[in-house]
């Protein structure tokens, strides 16, 4: 279209300077009012009218010497002129319309995140979800009382992700998959219920807020549960604590001792866990067993026996 319109107007320019300087004036000046009529009827727009300059040049026929030149020149840049103005005023008016869209949709925003329920949140439970066996209800209620005290121990940075987790629906989800992995607490064997005990102990314990935050939060999947150790559902703290206590069973064999490692086959007196060390050592003649020495791994307490 710039080509098109710069075409126009180069016959415009011949045709007036052809006008001014020859002898049959009338025919040049009758041949640049044709071709004004054309580039009069040529769309243009604020962008052309800045990408060709066409309008400066076009003032200089303002100034012809023949009078109808001069005058159809000056009527163009009128309208021209006017055609920038009008385009230019609708610009503004369109920035100012962008920018008050834009604050009204921020404002909009705003306003519906204020109104609007957290969209990942589930729906929260209001009341336990029973099934009509006591044991295994009392079960759910000892689980949803421990997650519960999540909200009021989590830091400021996870409030709002602690918030969105329902702790009933995570006490019967957890409740479930150990029934349906270990049975039933009242009848199973001593090593059942001992699981069920290390469960719900760990959550209940007022120093292991990590395992039940982590419960609640799921970054256990419900299969890692069943299978936990005690070890791997004591907080952060006890776990270094543990490492401590095998670093020094470690460093404290001594001349005679024969380490043995670690065994789930004694029972702590103080505690009641199963996590030990042991070693042996023959203290009395050959002939005699020899003295077994136990540590806990959970609680440091030691005993011996023969």
């Amino acid at each position: 279209m710039e080509k098109e319109l710069m075409r126009l107007y180069e016959a415009v320019k011949k045709a007036a300077d052809a006008a001014a300087t020859s002898t049959d004036n009338q025919v040049e000046e009758n041949r640049c009012l044709d071709a004004f009529k054309l580039l009069k009827k040529f769309p243009v727009n604020l962008e052309i009218l800045r990408y060709t300059q066409v309008g400066k040049h076009l003032r200089v026929l303002t100034k012809h010497p023949r009078k109808k030149i001069q005058a159809f020149a000056k009527n163009l840049v009128d309208i021209w002129k006017g055609i920038v103005l009008k385009e230019i005023s609708e610009n503004k008016k369109q920035k100012v319309y962008q920018k008050i869209s834009k604050a009204e949709k921020k404002q909009v925003t705003e306003i519906l995140k204020r109104a609007s329920p957290r969209p990942t949140a589930p729906l929260e439970q209001k009341t336990m979800i029973k099934i009509g066996d006591v044991t295994r209800d009392k079960i759910r209620e000892i689980l949803q009382e421990a997650l519960s005290r999540v909200s009021g121990e989590a830091d400021e940075a996870i409030k709002d992700q602690v918030n969105a987790c329902d702790p009933i629906r995570v006490s019967v989800s957890v409740e479930s998959i150990v029934f349906q992995k270990w049975g039933s607490f009242n009848k199973g064997d001593r090593s059942i219920k001992i699981k069920y005990r290390s469960l719900m102990f760990n959550l209940k314990d007022p120093n292991n807020k990590d395992f039940r935050r982590r419960v609640l939060l799921g970054e256990f999947k419900l299969d890692q549960i069943v299978n936990m150790r005690t070890e791997d559902m004591a907080s952060d703290e006890r776990k270094k604590e543990i490492e401590e206590i095998r670093m020094r069973a470690l460093l404290k064999c001594k001349d005679g001792q024969e380490l043995k490692g670690t065994t789930d086959q004694f029972v702590c007196g103080k505690c009641r866990k199963r996590e030990c060390t042991y070693y042996q050592m023959q203290t009395r003649s050959a002939d005699e067993p020899m003295t077994t020495y136990v540590t806990c791994v959970s609680c440091n307490h030691h005993w011996k026996f023969c």
